[in-house]
């Protein structure tokens, strides 16, 4: 049985065990997350700036030796078209020609493998997870189980060569589903979504609404902080706290202007306080495309200085999605 956010009910919570966890997640899709959407000026013409990206943001995690969770489509993995195991422009069917033609022409935003080799060889060890090999979404009512299986199959395929095997699932768009597929396939752990505070908040149209007001005024409130649960599938929920850049952009970038670019953070250093104290998780996402000035990297350096201070303290530790899920399977196992 789900919910209406689509998540199985009777999840039961499991506690930490006697200190408070800090996870990075990111969504390493580059344009594959806009296929039904590219439009010009989203991204930088050549994948370079989103590339800068990735290599300042490991730069930060080996600093701060952050082990964070990258989940990554899997067309990424490959060179070129070409390599694919099946060819998504099939589903499209002409619907959005910029789109397939970046794809035809082997774009740098669409196919990355020295990203890959990038994570690979970072200093500090960095998770990589599952994002849909195509960014389809998981719904159960629109994916059929065996498109859901032949996308995790092809995504494996892809990550085999360089001995890769996921266990954590990041679902794009957040759109969950088939939790006993990804049980029955090796996963470990998904991140799920906060919990919304009225049935609202789930509805089709008018949800999407309330869903954006939620995450402008959750981005200067207290984050949520959680006990990790294990959902009937056996799967590990390790929902969101604050999804980093989920404010208006255009006064975000004002504030930058007046050198207030961490004003809006300071809750969310107080939340990594509340966690230490309370023993609990505090789970941070961004994409790597969203970091586009000096301010935006001066964010998050500026939030993990305050986590490595707790670590320093002994009071958090800086965890993967992959390795907090076995934890927590671990001390499922020990609790009665």
């Amino acid at each position: 049985m789900k919910n209406m956010a689509g998540y199985p009910t009777e999840a039961h919570d499991v506690a930490t065990d006697g200190l408070g966890c800090f996870i990075f997640s990111l969504d390493m899709e580059l344009a594959w997350g806009y296929y039904d959407k590219f439009v010009p000026g989203l991204f930088s013409p050549d994948g370079s700036r989103e590339r800068e990206a990735v290599r300042r943001l490991l730069s930060l995690f080996d600093e701060y030796e952050i082990p964070a969770t990258w989940a990554v489509v899997g067309q990424l993995f490959y060179r070129s078209h070409k390599e694919a195991a099946f060819n998504p422009a099939e589903d499209w069917k002409g619907k959005y020609p910029l789109f397939e033609r970046m794809y035809y022409e082997n774009h740098p935003l669409l196919f990355a493998p020295d990203i890959l080799e990038m994570l690979l060889t970072s200093k500090i060890r960095q998770e990589i997870g599952f994002h849909g090999h195509t960014h389809k979404v998981f719904d159960e009512e629109t994916m059929s189980p065996e498109r859901a299986k032949s996308e995790i199959q092809a995504w494996k395929d892809a990550a085999k060569p360089v001995n890769i095997e996921p266990k954590t699932v990041i679902f794009p768009r957040s759109r969950v589903g088939y939790f006993n597929l990804f049980r029955q396939s090796g996963f470990t752990c998904y991140r799920g979504l906060e919990r919304y505070p009225a049935k609202v908040y789930y509805l089709p149209v008018v949800g999407r609404f309330f869903r954006r007001f939620h995450y402008y005024l959750t981005a200067v409130t207290f984050p949520s902080r959680y006990s990790a649960e294990v959902d009937p599938s056996g799967l590990v929920n390790l929902r969101f706290s604050r999804w980093l850049f989920g404010f208006n952009r255009r006064l975000e970038v004002w504030l930058d202007r007046f050198n207030l670019h961490t004003l809006r953070l300071q809750t969310l250093v107080q939340g990594v306080r509340k966690v230490a104290e309370e023993k609990k998780i505090l789970h941070v996402f961004a994409h790597p495309c969203e970091f586009k000035t000096e301010r935006d990297f001066q964010k998050p350096r500026f939030l993990l200085c305050h986590v490595a201070n707790e670590v320093q303290k002994g009071r958090m530790v800086s965890t993967s999605m992959e390795q907090m899920a076995e934890k927590v399977k671990s001390i499922s196992r020990e609790q009665p």
